[in-house]
């Protein structure tokens, strides 16, 4: 395991001082070091880490070196999209990020990376699952009960997450914690296989023995809780009086209290979350006493905590003023103190490249580690030769991460033609001396000086790493823009025309709206951040009919394409059937020098182009027979 070699007390005095001050309970800062330094640190704590990153981008990334440098399991715990809006339709990947996010820490994780943002969001005390193994029985009827508790919604075929369909004895889930929907099929009551299921192909992929289904929202309401939650609503609706807006509480609290009668798992009840007991969790519930805060860039941290709570009380206000949030909305975060006083463990650290104060946060103990970061060498792979040659001249330590073993052999064997000797391989005594090469993934490294210690990451060697991102295979990936005057579909309220864009001001600020013109001139205005939901109608030249805003007749056009669609696939099923039967001639796998050519296109391909090349390479190093058109 790469931590073997990285260990504290395998480096540096004062690095492994430092560690051990930190665990004894002292607060700790340590100033100078860079990103991968902060990393390295953090994973030597030997404790739980909560890492506080100051954005996104930067706590996925802290989350992914984590994993490299320990070998443990490190969990980004991402926010919310929007926590004050009452919103009945609202994009849901966030959300169930977070669900499965907090499930693994109730499961051990070792590390969580998370911004200010996301920890001042209200948290649920436990996230509820249930496991489904093979050979176990479960009864149907109790299984469809519990999925429905959990949120899914029974439909007819599964488009998205959180859906389930059933097909005889043949049950169709699609998880939030997976990329593909799984199925299960049964033998009365017993669970006789578990694979994933390609929606696309039809095609069953992946056995399994087992998988953790979570709930669809992070909350549950009791049965007790209804009535106290109504008054509370009512008292809010009374506060308004006459407020020219008081017809929008008036709706919400309609629509509130209906949702709570049929439906209590519905996502939009996240709008009464600090009404609830189930949301107030702490973030002790998850990772214990014993953990390590650890806060990257203090300062940057105080700005945005009082920036963000700034800009959340400045929006109540507002939606307060419109009647559409109440008083209890402000709690859907955490105030500066409270989150404070939850990060109050006993054991904090703080990392910084710059020696300045930290408003939340006085240190007992300071440290300033003489490292560096390490030269980027994919542009000009000759500075790296001559930089080992040079390193190991002065009796540096020197341990390359490739990121897999061709890599490592490639690398090796350059090395040996350039006459600076080295040993392959992963497995070296922890105090080992010269050049080793492996095939550890870690996406940058670090050099200390003070321990004449040089860790090459993939990131500084390659101009591409190893990508850990699974490619997703996604649905309605083509999107096609409608312009003025072309026809589009509305996927709820059906085709209309284009007639330009307006700028309209609303509680959420001003912003452009595309609007669409339907039967007898009704207006529909779409905000251009919805606008997958919107696509431009293709079909054929002839003008097709507008439809009516309020009435059923574009639901039936689509029951009546569903219909066709059902025929068309079983058509579609006899001809690969058909085609199942012939063979064809199957290319060779991929080599080193098919892989040095593809590492040399300079420019990152998107998620869509890498799955298109692998769906053809493995088409075409099978023997069925296939057309592809890319």
């Amino acid at each position: 395991m790469l931590y073997n070699y990285i260990k504290p007390e395998n480096l540096s005095e004062e690095l492994n001082s430092l560690v051990n001050d930190t665990r004894g309970g002292i607060p700790t800062a340590v100033f100078g070091v860079a990103f991968s330094e902060k990393c390295h640190i953090a994973s030597c704590m030997g404790y739980p880490v909560i890492y506080v990153a100051k954005d996104e981008l930067t706590a996925k990334a802290v989350a992914r070196e984590l994993r490299a440098l320990s070998g443990k399991k490190a969990v980004y715990l991402p926010a919310k999209d929007d926590v004050l809006l009452f919103n009945k339709a609202f994009n849901k990947d966030s959300l169930y990020a977070r669900i499965y996010a907090l499930h693994q820490l109730s499961k051990g994780a070792d590390f969580l990376v998370a911004t200010f943002e996301s920890l001042l969001q209200l948290i649920p005390k436990k996230i509820e699952s249930f496991d489904l193994v093979v050979e176990q029985e479960y009864p149907f009827d109790y299984l469809i009960k519990k999925l429905l508790d959990f949120g899914f919604t029974r439909v007819e075929e599964i488009e998205k997450k959180g859906e389930f369909t059933i097909r005889g004895d043949i049950l169709h889930i699609f998880p939030i914690n997976a990329d593909a929907p799984i199925r299960l099929d049964f033998f009365g009551d017993e669970l006789e296989s578990l694979r994933y299921f390609d929606q696309l192909g039809g095609k069953l992929e992946g056995k399994l023995k087992s998988f953790t289904i979570l709930p669809t929202v992070d909350f549950t309401i009791d049965e007790c809780e209804i009535p106290i939650i109504k008054n509370q609503l009512k008292s809010e609706l009374t506060a308004f009086g006459v407020n020219l807006f008081a017809s929008k509480a008036r709706d919400i609290i309609n629509e509130i209290n209906e949702k709570l009668e049929v439906n209590r798992r519905h996502p939009c009840l996240s709008f009464i979350s600090p009404l609830l007991d189930c949301m107030r969790g702490s973030i002790k519930d998850y990772m214990g006493q014993e953990a390590v805060v650890v806060y990257d860039e203090g300062k940057l941290l105080s700005d945005s905590l009082l920036g963000t709570l700034k800009e959340h009380s400045e929006r109540c206000l507002q939606l307060k003023r419109n009647c559409e949030c109440f008083s209890f909305t402000v709690n859907q975060l955490k105030t500066d103190k409270t989150i404070l006083k939850e990060l109050n463990f006993s054991r904090k650290l703080s990392l910084q490249s710059l020696t300045t104060a930290i408003p939340f946060f006085n240190p007992l103990k300071t440290y300033r580690i003489k490292c560096s970061p390490i030269a980027r060498y994919s542009l000009h792979p000759e500075d790296f030769f001559e930089d080992v040659k040079n390193w190991k001249r002065l009796g540096y330590r020197v341990l390359v991460c490739c990121g897999n073993t061709e890599r490592a052999e490639r690398t090796f064997n350059m090395l040996e033609d350039r006459k600076i000797f080295s040993d392959l391989g992963n497995d070296f005594p922890e105090n080992f001396e010269g050049v080793k090469i492996t095939s550890y993934y870690l996406a940058s490294g670090f050099i200390y000086h003070d321990a004449k210690f040089v860790l090459i990451g993939t990131n500084d060697l390659f101009a591409k790493a190893e990508r850990e991102k699974k490619i997703k295979r996604r649905r309605n990936d083509l999107y096609n823009a409608p312009e003025i005057g072309d026809f589009c579909v509305h996927e709820v309220h059906g085709i209309g025309i284009v007639r330009g864009t307006k700028k309209i001001t609303t509680t959420d600020g001003t912003k452009d709206y595309v609007a669409i013109e339907y039967r007898g001139g009704d207006m529909l205005y779409v905000c251009v951040d919805k606008m997958d939901s919107l696509s431009k109608y293709l079909g054929g030249d002839e003008k097709p009919t507008l439809s009516r805003i309020g009435s059923n007749e574009f639901e039936r056009v689509k029951e009546r394409v569903k219909a066709s669609i059902a025929q068309l696939t079983i058509n579609l099923k006899q001809l690969y059937r058909d085609r199942s039967e012939q063979k064809g001639f199957a290319f060779s796998p991929d080599n080193e020098l098919m892989e040095e050519f593809e590492n040399s296109f300079e420019f990152e391909e998107t998620e869509d182009q890498l799955q298109s090349l692998a769906e053809i390479k493995r088409d075409m190093e099978s023997t069925k027979v296939m057309d592809r058109l890319l």
